[in-house]
């Protein structure tokens, strides 16, 4: 498929093929994820609950809260980036373990994204891997690891059929191919499987006016909403991190850009995104502390 037409790439919901001369280093990673997939996997999703607008009464994938000013949240931590209008974000991971003292429900997603998911107006395109242990009978934590998708705040959170392990590589890349119509591609690189798909949501719009390369501490509703601890993840790398804009990649280092570090809502400071490595592409998400669950 490295050779296929756009039009080809399209009809088979791969990402865009990046200029070899201008974006070197963009195409050698395209080349490896698009000359690596195996074998496609056709998308089944599952809605994860139907509680909660825009999210799952499990986990959700939610629009940043603030803390204390522009650059502190009570639920991400990595980066965003504005000034220019996106049509695809992308990035790349290792799927960490569920870590946890033993008596606590913790929680962690990993993705990028495009939008802000402040309104229906400027929708929040998102897709990537969670990493949850819940806690019940009071002492007994159960591990899970899953793949997902959401359109903050048109839909739910959608989980998909594509299985990941600790230790895997994962892969995602979302966009739009229209004013209302979402793009998302996800791989595991590990397993080979990947799949794609488009989604359209009426009435809401993709601004994409904002990228994002986040590390969350999803929300979880039932009775009512918190944000659990946060999974001790340990040190995550983050590589191609970077905007496709006009017809163009932009590498996150090149971009406009805002730092979150996340924080409970006692102060205590739960993760923090370290500089941006050589090559503009690469950062890490450090771990800190569980912190408190609060209220969402």
């Amino acid at each position: 498929m490295t050779n296929a037409s756009e039009s080809g790439l399209r009809a088979a919901h791969l990402p865009p093929r990046p200029e070899a001369g201008a974006s070197p280093a963009q195409f050698k990673d395209w080349s490896s994820f698009v000359g690596g997939h195996r074998h496609f996997v056709a998308p089944v999703c599952t809605s994860l609950d139907a509680e909660d607008p825009g999210g799952p009464a499990s986990t959700t994938a939610s629009a940043n809260d603030l803390y204390n000013g522009s650059n502190t949240s009570y639920n991400w931590a990595g980066y965003d980036a504005t000034g220019r209008s996106f049509t695809y974000a992308e990035m790349t991971w290792t799927v960490p373990s569920v870590t946890e003292p033993g008596n606590l429900t913790v929680v962690s997603s990993i993705w990028p994204g495009l939008g802000t998911g402040n309104s229906s107006g400027d929708l929040l395109i998102q897709a990537g891997t969670e990493q949850d242990g819940a806690l019940y009978l009071g002492s007994i934590v159960r591990k899970s690891y899953s793949t997902w998708w959401e359109a903050y705040p048109a839909n739910k959170s959608q989980g998909l059929n594509i299985a990941i392990s600790p230790g895997d590589t994962f892969y995602v890349q979302v966009g739009k191919t229209a004013s209302n119509v979402a793009y998302y591609y996800l791989a595991n690189e590990t397993s080979g499987a990947w799949t794609s798909f488009t989604k359209s949501f009426a009435g809401s719009t993709i601004l994409g006016k904002q990228a994002d390369w986040i590390v969350e501490r999803t929300k979880a509703c039932g009775v009512s909403c918190t944000f659990p601890s946060l999974n001790n993840f340990g040190r995550e790398s983050l590589g191609t991190a970077q905007g496709y804009s006009g017809s163009s990649w932009f590498p996150l280092s090149s971009l406009t850009r805002n730092t979150f570090t996340m924080y409970d809502k006692a102060g205590t400071e739960l993760a923090y995104p370290t500089a941006i490595g050589t090559g503009g592409t690469t950062f890490n998400v450090q771990w800190l502390n569980y912190g408190n669950t609060d209220p969402a």
